[in-house]
């Protein structure tokens, strides 16, 4: 946790002079929505790194047992206990719904992430000047045994937009293992008319791959998820047409976790990250098999 320690300290001062008074009316335009349950390892990375950048933080808290609430009352956030009742909305549907947002703008951050100085450099440019985007996709950077991976085959999620525009639909998968929180799918657009979507250049910091342990542990619980997505066609349409038709043609193949590989490991340069990014590109393959195997064996019992 160090390096990020130092990553942190230099955000403070990268972003002192966007804190002068002509871009103080940007910092009033978003609100930082944080999901938690038994989230003390990383929380206090998290909040430390949204200092200075939006109007309110909400951390909204799923039961925690540990030292979640009090790191979040340090940092003077606004905590809001949830409770899911099994049905539909989900949690970051139910925020859009019920927190009392003052903001058009909400910025949807896991408590395992880390927004660097540089990300937030580029969002306080974005908003001191009049906006032409609804949204904007922001990749991530993984940290994997203590190296911040540079290249490899990252997410990229529209985690910034305004919410006026967009929502996350319900999509009948109360019968899959996943629980209270959306999966792995972009909100859409509220709208018939076509979302106008930019994309940030600088990087979240990724911190759930820091103990691979667990990080195959909850990607277990995914690919049981992911594959009765895929078995039933749930999957809503990604905003991005382009994204869409890669997702749909890979889904399914026999060749994705092969093909996830070699994007990561040699098309996205993973081999430049050494060591880290082969067992990145490795652990992209496993999932993809992972989904693979679980359609094959509901193949064989239906």
């Amino acid at each position: 946790m160090r390096s990020i320690d130092l990553k942190l300290n230099t955000a403070s001062k990268a972003l002192q002079k966007f804190n002068s008074p002509e871009h103080r009316e940007a910092k009033n335009e978003i609100s930082c929505i944080v999901m938690t349950r038994n989230s003390a390892s990383t929380l206090d990375t998290c909040l430390r790194s949204t200092k200075g950048l939006f109007r309110d933080v909400f951390v909204i808290d799923s039961a925690s047992k540990d030292d979640t609430i009090e790191i979040a009352r340090r940092h003077n956030t606004n905590i809001i206990s949830f409770e899911w009742n099994g049905q539909y909305p989900k949690k970051k549907q139910w925020c859009l719904e019920n927190l009392p947002l003052k903001t058009d703008w909400v910025f949807y951050l896991d408590s395992d992430e880390v927004i660097t100085p540089e990300l937030a450099q580029e969002i306080r440019a974005a908003f001191s000047k009049p906006l032409k985007k609804t949204g904007f996709f922001i990749h991530g950077r993984h940290q994997l045994l203590g190296k911040t991976l540079r290249f490899g085959l990252h997410n990229n999620k529209l985690a910034l937009f305004n919410r006026h525009y967009f929502h996350y639909p319900v999509i009948n998968d109360l019968h899959l293992p996943l629980g209270e929180v959306e999966g792995h799918y972009q909100p859409i657009a509220t709208t018939k008319n076509r979302p106008k979507i930019g994309q940030m250049k600088s990087p979240l910091l990724h911190l759930s791959m820091q103990c691979t342990q667990s990080h195959r542990a909850r990607h277990e619980i995914y690919a049981d998820w992911e594959a009765g997505m895929i078995e039933r066609d749930l999957f809503p349409r990604d905003p991005i047409a382009y994204r869409q038709i890669i997702k749909h043609h890979i889904r399914k193949s026999r060749l994705r976790p092969a093909l996830l590989f070699c994007i990561s490991y040699f098309l996205k340069l993973g081999i430049f990250d050494g060591k880290q990014g082969y067992v990145f590109a490795k652990e992209k393959a496993s999932y993809a098999l992972q989904i693979l195997r679980r359609l094959s064996r509901s193949r064989k019992t239906a």
